[in-house]
């Protein structure tokens, strides 16, 4: 038989906890309110309950004036009910009168004529303990308190990074983002606000799982595939994957330096691969590809890259073995976004004798440790980059440049080359807009302010591969 007795009360007390009733009974009301931490700060009453049975959220820190908590007997709540072939009807009525006979529920039937018709139902806000009680079901607080607990757990290990005062450092940086993550979460707790954007507080392994996931992450020290990476975590090699989203989302948001000092607003256009790369994790086996005029050593063997009109392709794995050849340095390294754009790019950039490499947008760990070194074995070869004359192009160039420590010259990303292909350009959409405006006012761009003028007044952006070579 459908409990219908359930599914009403379960209405009514998810409609009390989203109620400012529930607000202001829970954690006060005015400025000066404050939220309690835990059981051991309940009335005793409370405390007791939560022994014996699921503990019961009656606390007053404040006196309230209740609103009434209706839930509508109508089609789209209870479609059963106006179904005559159901027999949903009497059944309804039976287990809402036993509702009201505990006390727990009152009910309003259409033009008063009890038996009739049923028109809502009113929580009995004197007896929410009892309503609790009757479906066996913790109160919002409790749950909530569950997911604090686990985000305590996680600070207790991960929490001394808040000590840090370097945050520039990487483990201080990473570690943060678990940290940022966890502070916030508890906040919105003791602010008694919601943290459904964080957490599903009926699922708080779920929410532990996400947390194993972060900080495993952000940990990483070494090159590891995904499902490798999720057995080590989870000791299952598909779990990671499921909330892998949630988790770069998380990185994304909380994130400190990882991604360069202006990481905010950087790190918003990553995808969660990117994010991976960044820690050393892969899908797949990632590819870097390289080109012109510069040796490297692979092992003990030695490679001339302007053999090979297309240069030759690596996985980042493979870098470990490659190093740059000082002997047969380029006049200067130019760093592509685009993989198209790498191949149409020629290898004299500028009459110099170019080394050309695609990083494939927001450069990884792996490839930036690796431009890094070329710029030690070629101390007097210029550093270049090309990529899309848009927000997300600028951002990449500007992680670039504070990842590898190297200042970057742009290639073909300048008020010439905007006006000389603006006629391939698309319409920017309004977040660009105000993402670009905003970019207008940090120092890092000031060269760029000319082009982004331009570039608001068109409305325009370019993709590289509609200028490239």
């Amino acid at each position: 038989m459908k409990r219908y007795d359930s599914i009403v009360l379960n209405k009514l007390l998810d409609s009390y906890e989203n109620s400012s009733a529930y607000r202001a009974e829970r954690y006060g009301s005015g400025e000066s309110a404050v939220r309690d931490s835990g059981v051991s700060e309940m009335p005793k009453s409370v405390a007791e309950a939560g022994c014996a049975e699921p503990a019961i959220d009656s606390v007053k820190t404040a006196p309230a004036r209740r609103r009434g908590i209706f839930c509508r007997i109508d089609k789209k709540n209870f479609p059963d009910y106006f179904d005559e072939a159901s027999g949903a009807y009497d059944v309804l009525h039976q287990q809402f009168y036993v509702l009201e006979q505990k006390g727990l529920i009152r009910l309003y039937w259409r033009d008063g004529i009890e038996g009739h018709i049923l028109e809502k139902a009113a929580l009995n806000t004197e007896n929410i303990p009892e309503a609790y009680r009757y479906l066996s079901r913790l109160p919002l607080w409790k749950k909530e308190e569950r997911i604090k607990d686990i985000c305590e757990d996680y600070l207790n290990k991960y929490g001394i990074c808040t000590a840090f005062t370097d945050v520039s450092s990487t483990s201080a940086a990473d570690t943060g983002v678990l940290v940022n993550f966890l502070n916030r979460v508890i906040g919105r707790i003791d602010a008694g606000e919601s943290i459904r954007q964080f957490a599903d507080v009926d699922d708080p392994a779920g929410f532990d799982r996400l947390c194993s996931l972060v900080a495993a992450i952000i940990n990483n020290e070494r090159d590891i595939y995904l499902r490798q990476f999720s057995t080590a975590v989870f000791n299952d090699s598909k779990i990671a994957e499921k909330i892998l989203d949630k988790a770069a989302s998380v990185i994304r948001n909380f994130g400190g330096g990882t991604f360069g000092k202006d990481a905010d607003s950087q790190a918003e256009n990553l995808s969660t691969d990117e994010i991976l790369e960044n820690y050393g994790i892969y899908r797949n086996p990632l590819w870097i590809y390289m080109k012109g005029h510069a040796g490297i050593i692979i092992g003990d063997s030695s490679v001339d890259l302007s053999v090979p009109d297309n240069g030759i392709g690596l996985t980042l794995r493979d870098l470990d073995f490659v190093r740059a050849d000082p002997e047969s340095a380029p006049d200067c390294v130019l760093t592509v976004e685009n993989l198209t754009s790498y191949y149409q790019q020629e290898t004299i950039v500028e009459g110099k004798k170019a080394m050309v490499i695609y990083i494939g947008g927001f450069a990884g760990r792996k490839k930036r440790n690796f431009i890094k070194d070329l710029s030690i074995s070629y101390p007097s070869a210029e550093f270049m980059h090309s990529g899309d004359i848009d927000c997300g192009g600028f951002r990449i160039w500007k992680s670039l440049c504070e990842g590898c420590g190297i200042r970057f010259k742009t290639y073909r990303m300048d008020c010439k080359t905007f006006m000389r292909y603006r006629s391939s350009g698309r319409p920017m959409t309004a977040h660009d807009i105000r993402t670009l405006e905003a970019m207008r006012s940090d120092p890092f761009y000031a060269d760029q302010r000319e082009l982004f003028e331009m570039m608001l007044d068109a409305g325009l952006k370019l993709e590289q591969e509609s200028f490239a070579e």
